[in-house]
C-alpha cells in the first residue's frame, strides 16, 4: 500500500471516529420524573433507548424516580425535563397544583394548536388542565371519567328499556332471591350521579359554582327509601362475593373479566385534572425534544405498551399477557406516565376506550366539567360528608323513617 493510501485509510477512519463522536454528542438524555409506585420491569428503558435510535430519533429516556409520599417535595428541587406533575396535596382533585400556580411548569400554548396531541385528547380535558387561562401539563390518558354504571348479568336481561338509564321498577325486575341488586358504591349518596346530579362533596353542584342541598331533591329519598325497601326484602347487598344480577358501581374495571351488559348514565361530570397531568420543566435547555418524546410516547401505541407491560409482555386477544398467557396490570405504569389509551387491556380495569379518537368521541357527548372544579371548598361540605357517614346505614336500618326525617331536618339546618 503506497504512502497516499495509508493517508487516505487514516482520514477515513478520523472522519467515521468524527462522525460516531458527533452522532453520541447529539443524543440529548430527557429525563423524565415519576413517583416510585411506578412498575419499570427489566430492559423496559433500554428497550425503549434502542427503538429510539432504530426510528432515528436524537434523544433518550432516562427516569428520574422520587418517594411516592414525598413526591411533590422532592420534584421542586429534583433536575428534570417532563415530570408526572403531582398529587393533590389534600387529595383533592378540583384544586390546583402548587408546581403550577408557583410557575415551575412551561406553557404549553404555543406547541398545542398544531399538534396531534391537541388534536386527540378531548376538548374538555384540556380545561381541566388550564390555569389562568395557559396550558401547563398535559391530562393523564390514564383518567376515563365513568359515567355511573350499571352492571347486568348478560343471562337476566331480558327485554329491558333501550335507554340508558333504568328505572327502579326496571331495576327491580331483575333481581331475585338467587341475585341481589350489588350497592358497591362507597358512599350512600352516589346513586345521584346515576340520577345526572352532579354531586361532589356531600352536594349538588351547578356549572357556575353554585352548590345545595342533595336532602331537598325527590330522587334521594325515592331511592334511600327503594334500596331500604330492597334491603327487607333480602334484595340488597353491598358484598361483592354474594350472588347478584345486577351490579351498580363507579369502578366496573373491577367487574371486567364477568360477562355482563353495561348500562350508562346519560353524563358523567369531571374535576380538574392537574394531579397526576404530565408536564415540562420551566427551566429545561431541552424543552421541544422533551415535548416530542411526551408527544411519541402519549401517541404511540408499540412504546406505550412496553412502557407500560414491559419489553418481554405478548399479546393475546387484545390483552398484554406474560409468557405464560396471564393477563398482566399495568394500571400503576399508566399513572406514573400518564398513558392508556391505544394499549392492550390489563387486568387492571375494563377499557371504556380502546383508541384516542373513541375516547374523544364519548366525551364530548357525555361528560361536562363539574361545578366544583376550580373552587374551594365550602365548609358545609365537610359537614355534609359528617351526616352522610353518620347516616351511612340508614339503607339497612328498620327505623328508616325516623332516620331519614333525622337526616333531613339536620342538613337543611346547615343551610339556614
Amino acid at each position: 500500500m503506497g504512502k497516499k493510501s495509508y493517508i487516505f485509510v487514516i482520514l477515513l477512519m478520523f472522519l467515521i471516529c468524527g462522525c460516531e463522536k458527533k452522532d453520541s454528542s447529539d443524543v440529548e438524555i430527557i429525563r423524565w420524573a415519576v413517583p416510585d409506585m411506578v412498575q419499570i420491569k427489566n430492559g423496559t428503558i433500554e428497550k425503549i433507548n434502542v427503538m429510539l435510535q432504530e426510528d432515528g430519533k436524537a434523544f433518550r429516556l432516562e427516569p428520574v424516580v422520587l418517594d411516592f409520599f414525598n413526591y411533590n417535595k422532592e420534584l421542586e428541587t429534583a433536575e428534570y425535563d417532563i415530570a408526572f406533575a403531582g398529587f393533590a396535596e389534600d387529595g383533592t382533585t378540583y384544586e390546583v397544583l402548587p408546581a403550577i400556580a408557583q410557575g415551575r411548569f412551561y406553557q404549553l400554548d404555543e406547541w398545542l394548536q398544531e399538534s396531534e396531541i391537541y388534536a386527540t385528547v378531548p376538548e374538555i380535558l384540556w380545561k381541566s388542565v388550564t390555569y389562568n387561562g395557559g396550558i401547563y401539563s398535559v391530562p393523564s390518558a390514564a383518567i376515563s371519567e365513568m359515567t355511573p354504571t350499571v352492571l347486568i348479568k348478560t343471562d337476566c336481561v331480558g327485554a329491558l328499556s333501550e335507554t340508558s338509564l333504568m328505572s327502579l321498577e326496571e331495576l327491580d325486575s331483575l333481581m331475585s332471591e338467587e341475585g341481589k341488586f350489588l350497592y358497591d358504591y362507597q358512599s350512600g349518596l352516589e346513586f345521584l350521579g346515576y340520577c345526572g346530579w352532579d354531586y361532589q362533596e356531600g352536594l349538588l353542584w351547578e356549572h357556575d359554582g353554585t352548590y345545595y342541598n342533595p336532602m331537598e331533591i325527590e330522587e334521594c329519598e325515592e331511592w334511600l327509601r327503594t334500596l331500604n325497601q330492597w334491603y327487607r326484602e333480602g334484595k340488597l347487598t353491598t358484598n361483592r362475593e354474594d350472588e347478584w344480577t345486577v351490579c351498580m358501581t363507579n369502578t366496573p374495571g373491577d367487574f371486567y373479566n364477568m360477562d355482563t351488559v353495561v348500562y350508562e348514565a346519560s353524563k358523567a361530570y369531571t374535576l380538574l385534572h392537574f394531579a397526576g397531568s404530565v408536564a415540562i420543566a420551566a427551566d429545561s435547555d431541552r424543552k421541544e425534544t422533551a415535548w416530542e418524546l411526551l408527544q411519541l410516547l402519549y401517541l404511540d401505541e408499540e412504546y406505550g405498551n412496553i412502557l407500560v407491560f414491559g419489553p418481554e409482555h405478548e399479546e393475546k386477544d387484545g390483552y398484554a399477557v406474560n409468557k405464560q398467557g396471564e393477563v398482566l396490570n399495568g394500571r400503576l405504569n399508566k399513572l406514573s406516565w400518564g398513558v392508556g389509551v391505544n394499549l392492550l387491556k390489563g387486568n387492571d380495569e375494563m377499557s371504556l376506550h380502546d383508541s384516542l379518537e373513541e375516547k374523544k368521541a364519548y366525551y364530548e357527548s357525555k361528560v361536562e366539567l363539574s361545578g366544583i372544579a376550580g373552587q374551594k371548598k365550602p365548609e358545609v361540605s365537610a359537614q355534609m360528608l359528617e351526616l352522610e357517614e353518620k347516616y351511612e346505614d340508614i339503607m339497612f336500618a328498620d327505623n328508616f323513617e325516623e332516620l331519614f326525617l333525622q337526616w333531613k331536618t339536620e342538613a337543611e339546618s346547615l343551610f339556614e
